[in-house]
């Protein structure tokens, strides 16, 4: 593919430092690609170039592209390609913890624990810390801490703090040195949060105020409550709105009953009037309690916050002394202390860092740049010599997600270092290869408004687009739900009109899309809906369910929350404690039985310690069913368990049958692969629960694309690098 000016300067100009920035769809790896084979082609050495990515997949990906670009190369440049230093962050810091772990204080052989064995681990070590016996300094602070947020929310705020531990372990510091200090600290955080939320309400509330006053100064004296409800409001438009006497008017529950008499009031003023009168009090419920925001040191309120802040304070500092102690008891690192261990490393030891590092690499090449954290930018400014060239490549609209705890600002600042330190520049990609001229315009009249500043450290203007395709026509169009008071409903209101829209446009419309085999009509594979976040999934699966629309789930978004695997959990819950009638309660509901509820509310009416005891005293088939897989559950691993289970249920083919059944099936089989690696149920179900517990972001099995025409439903964040004809 030829590039465009900007990538080509980018890619082959190797003079100074370049920062890249490059949205969706711009051709950004293609550029770090070709980068990369230009270095190569003007005579530097493979071992001098560092190209770093964020996931293997990425570093992966752009080993295959230079090992194609280089196959009819010479045969020594692709040999010396065996040895090229392109890899993940976590990686290179493993490399550089292996090459001096003497000095890093680490043993030579340790492993590397990925994101599923640390976070059981962490589950572990907590679940000691809270129901065994915590260390005797910490297990007052453990009962106050339980005590005030009780279990759930207490490993929760554990593993957010674990997330961010530098940052917290610095408050919690300056909370036993100082209760002035934090206080002070949470005052101007307080002030500064009170001042935005001020603005922010002037902003929403200017033609609601502009109105009233206006009524204000032309009724006077009306006698009816409008009149009245003026009257009221009109000393707190004055100079400066007060918000305490606005809320407290509209505080006032005559005036919701009743807002004026029409024969009072000429033309559409007393509409106009209650129109305002509405949208004042939206803002006011939506701003008005930030806006009045104070912390009162001697309020009770805030000495019990310091109290539970001490308390957490200790629980999480016993909770990192007992992770460390089991990690160095095994001799493994998480992908956490890789870096933060590197990074110690050349801090306290700069002559390595200047040695064997800085004049090794002569060009550092970072993809995915926005990604970083301020750790991570740091080992680079260390391991950056004097002569080196930067070169890094990133969207900066796409840190504001703070994805892997990256910091908004970092991205400003190392531009601004390319820019001033280095003597580099700036290079942005403004030519998208991937939408239509439709979607660009739109993209950037809609973007253009909402980044149109630049004045804080975390906002980056906008940089219009300009649309390669310029032959293929495509549309825009904004679906409006009628809007609904209650959450759930205005949700399924959403998914229920994307839904019927999806369906119109295959099944109707005809909507022509344009591949490389020329225009065809819109399939169910071509489409893809992007959604927000994944708790809004089961809202999709069920309208699309319902119109008949098939569907699928990718990667990244609730494996562990689909029905099909939550039943098979409940069925192994009850296989090792029978005695939980909770579990049996929804195996029995589950397809697997399929007892109604009135059934099950009749059996558990009659007599019987438990629901299976109760159970057992019926003719339900489900009894000798469930008595045969309690016989198997002693005897089989979970794998081959689960296995006879699918078999002898029939439930393949039940589930065949249904709307997404396809996908359902492989979930189960996925489930079943995934138990292969467990040798005793127990551990496996408590394993499988604190997996659904946490919502991991475990995707659906992987089903044949190319054979499978129906629509992708994933989160915005999966879909990167991805494109469909058809996206809602």
């Amino acid at each position: 593919m030829r590039l465009t000016e900007r990538q080509a300067r980018a890619a082959f100009d190797h003079t100074t430092s370049k920062c890249v920035t490059a949205g969706a769809g711009t051709g950004k790896t293609h550029v770090l690609v070709q980068k990369y084979l230009s270095l190569l082609e003007g005579g530097t050495s493979i071992g001098s170039i560092l190209a770093l990515t964020f996931t293997e997949k990425a570093a992966g990906e752009m080993k295959v592209r230079v090992r194609q670009a280089l196959a009819g190369r010479k045969s020594d440049i692709r040999d010396e390609f065996m040895w090229a230093r392109i890899s993940t962050f976590h990686s290179f810091c493993a490399s550089v913890l292996r090459e001096f772990p003497i000095e890093a204080g680490v043993g030579p052989s340790f492993t590397i624990l990925d994101e599923r064995e640390a976070f059981r681990l962490r589950e572990e070590v907590l679940d000691d810390l809270i129901h065994g016996t915590p260390p005797a300094g910490c297990r007052d602070a453990v009962i106050g801490a339980l005590r005030a947020v009780g279990t759930y929310e207490l490993k929760n705020y554990i593993e957010a703090l674990y997330t961010r531990r530098g940052a917290a372990e610095t408050f919690f510091a300056t909370l036993a040195r100082s209760e002035e200090e934090v206080l002070n600290a949470w005052r101007t955080a307080v002030e500064r949060y009170r001042a935005e939320a001020f603005t922010t309400f002037l902003d929403h509330a200017a033609s609601p105020v502009a109105k009233l006053r206006d009524l204000a100064t032309r009724y006077p004296g009306e006698p009816d409550t409008a009149g009245a409800y003026l009257r009221a409001i009109e000393p707190c438009l004055a100079g400066e709105i007060a918000v305490a006497g606005l809320a407290e008017v509209h505080g006032v529950s005559r005036f919701r009953r009743n807002m004026g008499q029409k024969k009072n009031w000429a033309g559409d003023d007393l509409k106009e009037l209650r129109t305002a009168y509405g949208a004042l009090g939206q803002c006011l419920k939506d701003h008005a309690d930030a806006c009045l925001l104070t912390l009162d040191p001697s309020d009770p309120f805030t000495g019990v916050t310091l109290d539970f802040f001490r308390d957490l304070g200790m629980v999480f500092s016993a909770f990192l002394d007992a992770i460390e102690a089991e990690k160095r008891r095994r001799n493994a690192l998480d992908f956490d202390d890789l870096v933060n261990r590197t990074h110690r490393l050349f801090c306290d030891r700069e002559d390595i860092a200047e040695t064997h590092f800085r004049s090794r690499f002569q060009f550092i090449l970072i993809d995915e740049f926005q990604d970083t954290d301020p750790t991570q930018i740091a080992i680079i400014r260390a391991i950056l010599g004097d002569s080196a060239n930067l070169f890094i490549v990133g969207d900066p609209k796409q840190s504001i997600y703070l994805f892997r705890e990256a910091d908004v600002t970092q991205f400003a600042h190392t531009r601004d270092l390319i820019e001033g330190d280095l003597g580099g520049e700036t290079v942005a990609l403004d030519v998208n290869f991937r939408s239509t001229p439709e979607v660009v315009a739109f993209t950037n009249a809609l973007f253009s408004a909402l980044m149109a500043e630049e004045e804080r450290p975390w906002e980056f203007l906008y940089e219009p687009l300009h649309p390669f395709r310029r032959d293929d026509a495509g549309s825009v169009e904004v679906l409006l739900c009628p809007k609904v008071k209650d959450r759930a409903a205005g949700r399924r209101a959403e998914a229920d009109m994307v839904a019927r829209k999806i369906r119109a446009i295959v099944e109707r419309e005809g909507k022509p899309i344009v591949r490389a085999g020329g225009a065809r009509p819109a399939g169910y594979g071509d489409v893809a809906i992007l959604l927000e976040r994944r708790t809004n999934l089961a809202y999709y699966e069920w309208a699309l369910a319902r119109y008949g629309v098939p569907y699928r789930v990718h990667a990244g978004l609730g494996f562990y929350e689909r029905q099909e695997i939550y039943d098979l959990y409940t069925i192994l819950r009850f296989l090792i404690n029978h005695l939980d009638d909770v579990a049996l309660y929804g195996a029995l509901r589950s397809p697997y039985f399929g007892l109604s509820d009135a059934r099950l509310y009749h059996i558990a009416q009659s007599a019987g310690r438990s629901l299976w005891e109760r159970l057992q005293a019926t003719a339900e088939p489900a009894v000798a069913t469930l008595r045969d897989w309690l016989l198997l559950s002693r005897r089989l691993p979970p794998a081959r368990l689960i296995r006879r289970i699918v078999d002898t249920s029939g439930i393949s083919v039940l589930l065949g049958g249904m709307g997404g059944g396809e996908q359902a099936v492989a979930n189960i089989e996925k489930l079943i692969a995934i138990a292969r690696g467990a040798d005793q149920l127990p551990e496996f179900v408590a394993e499988l629960g604190r997996s659904i517990d946490d919502a991991q972001r475990e995707g659906d099995a992987p089903l044949d694309l190319t054979s499978t025409d129906a629509v992708s439903i994933m989160t915005v964040h999966a879909a990167k690098g991805l494109e469909f004809p058809v996206v809602v």
